[in-house]
């Protein structure tokens, strides 16, 4: 398999990217279904290993500084959309609000069953963002509204839908998206 990279520039930084020629190129990404939310009473609660726990709103999350990154988006299928511009805040944003206790090593982004778990430090970096639009529109249902997690070096499943939970841990602990997307994708051959 011959491989090639791609050298991006976002956020002054460069990333390299490899990816494989046989991936099949999507102009967007798939539109999975997924149940519908209302604004009014959607809500993004901050707890665990923090001083204020938070229930956020939506028009709460809209007011922190907003942000944009902009990066190719790979899944393990086997293909990948080029390009894709999320618009959001910084998840570093929303912690500041909350106030990260000292014993804090790990973060978890969940939506409903569906969880992933990252470290502090990765949580923290300018790229990990809560996205609340896409290409200069708001996210919809089956693009993972009303908000998203994205981050470089993601892998595709980590990239949680419809987040509405953010726990901040002690402990590193296994999520649940790396064993769904796996048994999805074993249930498909």
């Amino acid at each position: 398999m011959k491989i090639f990279g791609k050298l991006s520039l976002d956020y002054n930084h460069y990333c390299l990217w490899f990816v494989s020629d046989s991936m099949q190129v999507k102009q967007d990404l798939p539109k999975f279904e997924k149940k519908a939310f209302d604004l009014s009473k959607w809500r993004l609660r901050i707890e665990g290993l923090v001083r204020q726990p938070l229930s956020l709103r939506y028009e709460d999350i809209g007011r922190l500084p907003n942000v944009s990154l902009t990066q190719d988006f790979r899944c393990l299928e086997g293909w990948i959309v080029r390009g894709v511009a999320w618009q959001g805040v910084r998840v570093s944003s929303v912690f500041e609000l909350a106030e990260l206790e000292t014993e804090a090593t790990s973060v978890m982004f969940s939506s409903g069953d569906y969880s992933t778990v990252m470290p502090i430090s990765k949580a923290l970096e300018y790229s990990t963002i809560l996205a609340l639009g896409m290409r200069g529109k708001l996210l919809d249902s089956y693009h993972g509204g009303p908000v998203r997690l994205v981050f470089h070096g993601q892998e595709c499943y980590d990239s949680v839908k419809s987040v509405d939970r953010v726990r901040v841990l002690a402990n590193q602990v296994e999520g649940t998206a790396k064993g769904i997307a796996l048994s999805r994708l074993a249930n498909r051959s």
